[in-house]
């Protein structure tokens, strides 16, 4: 389990909040 993909992770979360955000 490296740092990077931890980092993948929180971005692909932050995409997923700013969608459902933007779909409100």
């Amino acid at each position: 389990f490296s740092h990077e993909q931890h980092l993948d992770a929180a971005a692909d979360k932050i995409a997923q909040w700013l969608q459902a955000g933007d779909a409100l």
